[in-house]
């Protein structure tokens, strides 16, 4: 790793995409976006193996900052679809080893040095993974169908006479209803 490569993000934060031995393919890597805020993704180099990363701004992926977006769904939802094109960027071209969302360092140096401490894991995770290939099914179940008039369910009103026991019972039952309806869906995509 050269001298410029270590320094290059040594006041602003890295977050790591993924680890790799083969580096992804450069055009696609370019045409790749992590994070809206942050740089464009680029290769860190740490001993043998590739590190998939971004510069990102210390003001947005600071801890305090961070921990508040993380915690608003849309938030969320936008750091994980930019992990996940990071983790595809890295793909291609070999075995990778996807890390961990928000896999943040203070620069290059901080980044290659956890990579090199990790060095034996990561071989190993990167020689199991050789010659696989990840596939994924998505399942959608039907929705339910709507619930009669005389609907009991927890926003239903309630006579005068039903107090709070009656209430939870009938939110417990809804629970269960709706845990077995999944159960059910599960078991007809199994079959």
């Amino acid at each position: 790793m050269s001298a410029l490569a270590a320094g290059r993000a040594a006041s602003g934060i890295v977050c790591a995409f993924a680890v790799t031995r083969t580096p992804p393919d450069p055009a696609g890597l370019a045409s790749a976006r992590g994070h809206e805020e942050g740089g464009p993704l680029r290769v860190l180099r740490a001993g043998g193996l590739c590190l998939v990363v971004q510069d990102v701004p210390a003001e947005l992926f600071g801890e305090e900052a961070l921990t508040e977006r993380l915690n608003r769904p849309e938030d969320l939802e936008r750091c994980a679809r930019a992990h996940h094109r990071g983790v595809e960027a890295a793909a291609g071209r070999g075995p990778v080893v996807p890390l961990p969302m928000a896999t943040l360092y203070r620069g290059d140096l901080t980044a290659a040095r956890a990579v090199a401490d990790r060095r034996q894991v990561l071989d190993t995770l990167l020689d199991r993974l050789r010659d696989r290939t990840e596939w994924a099914v998505k399942v959608h179940a039907a929705e339910a169908a709507p619930e009669a008039a005389g609907d009991t369910g927890p926003g239903a009103p309630t006579s005068s006479g039903d107090g709070g026991r009656a209430y939870l019972s009938r939110v417990s039952a809804r629970r269960r209803e709706q845990q077995g309806a999944r159960g059910k869906a599960l078991a007809e995509a199994e079959a």
